[in-house]
């Protein structure tokens, strides 16, 4: 199976949608060079992080695959929130504790592309130490006005879990696409995110 079947099964496996249909979505991001075109060859080149997070962007956005590249794009441009970055300076100790590469969401201007690269470079450095140190943590998109949403949440466990982190970051398209009441919200939690780590580094679970 190549790389890209993998992390295309992995993805419908914790998503719960059709092989056909994430392969769509990753198919389409690619041929706007949002996702790495990858050989048939044993010695690839490491998927990083914002390629990943392109993936899980595309796959939330509500639009068809072939419009998908456009959500991506919006999302990229998406910042914090005005006033919210205060919760997170307020969480900086927890942040520098956990280390690189949360340490990103101290950065006042990081985008929500650059929180979700943040979250898979966390968990490529142990997926199952991730998937158990954030299993409340998620990440939602409004599939109408383009913005995101993460619920970063961590434990420790001493050996009962104790929270060490929990703040709620909200993201703001540079401007708006919907203006009205109605908010369409998708969600997916770190074990998502840990499985597509697993798949894009050959990892055993």
């Amino acid at each position: 199976m190549s790389l890209t079947d993998e992390i295309t099964d992995a993805l419908a496996k914790a998503t719960g949608l059709p092989f056909k249909e994430v392969y769509e979505y990753l198919r389409r991001i690619r041929e706007n060079d949002q996702f790495p075109k990858l050989p048939r060859a044993k010695e690839l080149p490491t998927i990083s992080d914002a390629a990943l997070a392109n993936l899980l962007i595309a796959l939330l956005s509500g639009l068809p695959p072939q419009k998908a590249h456009v959500a991506v794009l919006r999302l990229a441009d998406a910042s914090v929130s005005y006033g919210d970055h205060k919760h997170i300076v307020q969480s900086r100790a927890e942040l520098e504790t956990i280390g690189a590469p949360l340490t990103a969401f101290l950065d006042q201007e990081h985008t929500f592309t650059d929180a979700v690269a943040a979250l898979f470079g966390m968990a490529r450095k142990g997926p199952a130490a991730f998937e158990e140190t954030f299993r409340w943590t998620w990440i939602s998109i409004d599939q109408r006005r383009f913005s995101g949403e993460i619920h970063l949440q961590t434990e420790e466990f001493t050996p009962l879990p104790k929270s060490v982190l929990d703040v709620l970051i909200e993201y703001g398209p540079p401007e708006e696409f919907f203006r009205g009441d109605l908010q369409i919200h998708a969600r997916l939690s770190a074990s998502t995110i840990a499985a597509l780590a697993r798949a894009a580094d050959r990892v055993t679970p």
